[in-house]
């Protein structure tokens, strides 16, 4: 294991784990909304929840911790 053989590395590995697991919530809600844009078939139809982009980031972060 990378950490292991170069135990200087341990806080960036940390933080690219925490990161990792970010960008994977950020990814499975474009994936929900990208399902609910197929459902609906026109972007002008997108539900209320969707938001602005920045507030999508925030809220899958947060649930991401």
């Amino acid at each position: 294991m990378l950490a292991r053989r170069f135990p200087e590395l341990q806080p960036v590995l940390g933080e690219m784990a925490e990161d990792h697991v970010e960008i994977s919530g950020v990814l499975a809600r474009v994936e929900e909304l990208a399902g609910e844009l197929a459902a609906t078939g026109s972007p002008d139809r997108r539900p209320a929840s969707w938001g602005t982009g920045r507030r999508l980031l925030r809220r899958t972060a947060r649930c991401s911790r």
